[in-house]
């Protein structure tokens, strides 16, 4: 075979720019193919669903179905040739709305609340009570309106301040930082599931229930390792209490049925286990005394956030609960 300078330079050409177009192509396909594992759990939460994920009104006429990411992520401010509501541009992470503005306000609020909502009716969230305690008296449905109750106002409910929890997870060595929403402290994203409510007009059965926390010390941009928690084995009420007798608390207005879906399933084995959740960041050892119960955030409502001796000195914790000849665990849960 007869080579030369100018064929041997030709071939080198070629294989480079076969090179580039090989490289090209892997990174056109994990572009447009994500891995399967990591999608995956998007695709099976609230958000992602086919069925029920989140479909912004204002995204109707371009096709996009539920659940895709063009519903939260706007990457250029424009989509097909124009910016659909709301406009201004898109904030941290390429979000349609601004991520984190305050206690009531953020990007979150924007869809989950039941007026004026992105989604064409409003989304309905309501209380751990209402959920799975089966008490319908109440009447808080939406998270935008649970965060605007807080101590010191005429309704009191929730007492995570937003603002603090921010500062607290960045504090942490999570992977969190001052760009976070703190919402995610508690709620990953792309893996939370919804819990519709278990009411005398729901058709909800055990079976049924969706796992909406994720633990704020397992965060990760990686939706595989940041998991669900109270979903799999190993995180229930039952397991917390090894060797103690464990009876979820009484649905509402019965003595026979319980927490978290009225069924006559007392050991909390279909149950999430709270109070390892809780724990998480309601922990003494934060305030860098590891003695002091008070946890370690800042400002006006410090004073009211405790960790409680779960295991030893409260009800809600390995110790006998009066009444009951024995030792009983309880936990409580006004708002999850």
């Amino acid at each position: 075979m007869h080579r030369n300078n100018k064929g041997g330079i030709f071939l080198r050409f070629k294989l480079f720019s076969l090179s580039r177009m090989i490289s090209s192509g892997i990174l056109l396909c994990s572009m447009l193919y994500p891995e399967k594992a990591v999608s995956g759990p998007y695709l099976d939460s609230a958000h992602g669903s086919s069925s029920y994920g989140v479909n912004r009104t204002s995204l109707s006429t371009f096709g996009y179905s539920k659940g895709n990411c063009a519903q939260c992520h706007e990457q250029h401010a424009s989509i097909g040739g124009g910016e659909p509501n709301p406009t201004g541009g898109p904030d941290k992470y390429e979000l349609f709305y601004n991520n984190y503005v305050g206690q009531t306000d953020g990007f979150c609020y924007k869809c989950h609340t039941d007026l004026n909502s992105f989604q064409s009716s409003g989304l309905v969230n309501r209380s751990y009570s209402y959920r799975a305690g089966g008490w319908t008296a109440d009447t808080l449905n939406d998270i935008l309106e649970a965060f605007s109750f807080y101590p010191g106002s005429a309704k009191p409910g929730s007492s995570h301040q937003l603002g603090n929890i921010r500062s607290f997870i960045t504090a942490r060595s999570w992977g969190y930082t001052n760009n976070s929403n703190p919402c995610a402290a508690c709620h990953n994203p792309h893996r939370a599931q919804g819990d519709p409510a278990n009411s005398p007009n729901s058709t909800k059965s055990s079976g049924t229930r969706g796992w909406p926390v994720s633990h704020p010390s397992q965060h990760s941009k990686d939706n595989n390792a940041w998991g669900l928690w109270g979903d799999s084995s190993g995180e229930k009420m039952s397991d917390y209490s090894v060797g103690y007798t464990y009876q979820a608390p009484y649905y509402f207005n019965s003595t026979i049925t319980y927490e978290p879906d009225g069924s006559a399933t007392a050991n909390g084995s279909n149950l999430t286990d709270y109070v390892t959740f809780c724990t998480d960041c309601h922990n003494p050892s934060y305030d860098g005394t590891g003695s002091s119960q008070k946890l370690a955030f800042t400002g006006e409502f410090q004073g009211v956030l405790f960790n409680p001796d779960w295991e030893n000195t409260s009800p809600h914790g390995k110790i006998a609960a009066g009444g009951m000849g024995g030792i009983e665990l309880r936990l409580m849960m006004l708002v999850e």
